[in-house]
């Protein structure tokens, strides 16, 4: 299978806890096996809703020489509940409960699910909290961490021709694990981040494993000030990648992958809320 047109879209809220935001606050990290932007408060309680959607055109070879090419039209839109507990200076946990819906259409066959997708919870600790002062102009942050994915998505749902489809599942079926390391710097009103993240999946009981996820960013982003609220415009690069499928013993040739994601995107600070918007074409893809 041959994507060619993928895209990215995110918009997000957030509501804080405590008292009011001061633009010196605003801070960053990447949460889970996806990239979340830039956060506020780092030292504050908060709980989001962050609506994501993703859209695909895909042309399918022909297996055969009698066969002909085939396009399918994916829609993936998720709507993600999530929040952050700040145990300490140094300690954070956050969770995540996703809402997926899906869309695909392909050789006139209409495929529609909906409904909660894998429940997700994430640890972070941060090696460098570097605050600025006046010998040292810098802030810095340094983050890592880890967590789990739990198999709470439906993921067993046949398609209208009685057919198992990995790719269009609420859920995986197994449990995850999740791995993340997060760096940020800001020098005056400019600032860059660098995330890793990862995503190690386990074999579910239909004998089916996804293959391991992988993720990068780079981002530089500029903050203005105006009294006590902040806009960071910001732009970047996401580099992610996928291992083959594993199914009953064997690899599948059809799964797989590597994308390159432009990114451009503003995020809006408030006193007791946040919102973003970003978008992500792609650049590069070389996916199955």
């Amino acid at each position: 299978m041959l994507s060619k047109f993928i895209r990215h879209f995110v918009f997000s809220i957030l509501l804080l806890s405590g008292k009011s935001m001061w633009a010196c606050d605003v801070c960053g990290c990447s949460i889970s096996g996806l990239q979340f932007g830039i956060l506020p408060q780092f030292q504050k309680h908060f709980v989001g809703m962050r609506y994501s959607t993703k859209s695909f055109t895909s042309i399918h070879p022909p297996l055969f020489t009698t066969d002909s090419l085939t396009t399918s039209l994916e829609s993936f839109n998720t709507v993600d509940l999530w929040g952050r507990m700040a145990i300490s200076n140094r300690w954070q946990v956050f969770g995540f409960l996703p809402i997926n819906f899906i869309h695909k259409v392909e050789n006139g066959i209409l495929y529609d699910a909906s409904g909660l997708g894998d429940v997700s919870i994430v640890g972070l600790y941060s090696l460098i909290n570097q605050k600025k002062s006046k010998n040292i102009p810098l802030y810095q942050n340094l983050q890592i961490g880890g967590g789990i994915k739990l198999p709470s998505g439906s993921y067993q749902t046949l398609d209208a021709a009685k057919e198992w489809i990995p790719g269009v599942q609420l859920g995986s079926g197994s449990v995850d694990f999740l791995l993340n390391v997060n760096y940020i710097v800001k020098y005056q009103h400019f600032g860059a981040s660098l995330e890793a993240n990862a995503r190690l999946n386990q074999q579910n009981d239909l004998s089916f494993k996804f293959g391991n996820r992988y993720a990068s960013t780079c981002k530089v982003f500029y903050r203005i000030d105006s009294k006590k609220n902040v806009i960071m415009p910001n732009l970047g690069l996401t580099f992610e990648s996928s291992n083959r499928d594993y199914h009953e013993g064997a690899f599948l040739d059809l799964s797989g992958g590597k994308t390159l994601f432009g990114q451009i995107g503003v995020d809006y600070f408030a006193e007791h809320i946040s919102m973003g918007l970003h978008y992500q074409p792609s650049i590069y893809q070389d996916v199955a």
